[in-house]
């Protein structure tokens, strides 16, 4: 694996893009978790926590700073997940 403060400097970058942007971050989570030794499913189990994690801290900021709004986000995110795993299988 390499060095912690690599991976960590790496990730923070792609966390950060993920924030602005959104497109590719798990694919490059994915790939950054290989990389550095991980395998298969354990970079796609790191990839899923550190989604999960970034959309709890948007939903947590999302509904600090615009608190009615949140709830909405919230339930489109539901509905979306839902939708997109019937479509899926």
């Amino acid at each position: 694996m390499a060095s912690p403060k690599k991976s960590l400097s790496i990730l923070f970058g792609i966390s950060v893009y993920d924030g602005m942007f959104g497109p590719g971050q798990a694919t490059m989570l994915m790939y950054t978790f290989l990389r550095n030794g991980a395998t298969y499913l354990q970079s796609l189990a790191f990839t899923r926590f550190q989604t999960f994690i970034s959309c709890t801290a948007a939903f947590i900021t999302y509904s600090w700073l615009v608190n009615w709004i949140a709830i909405y986000y919230t339930f489109g995110s539901l509905i979306g997940s839902r939708l997109a795993l019937r479509v899926a299988f």
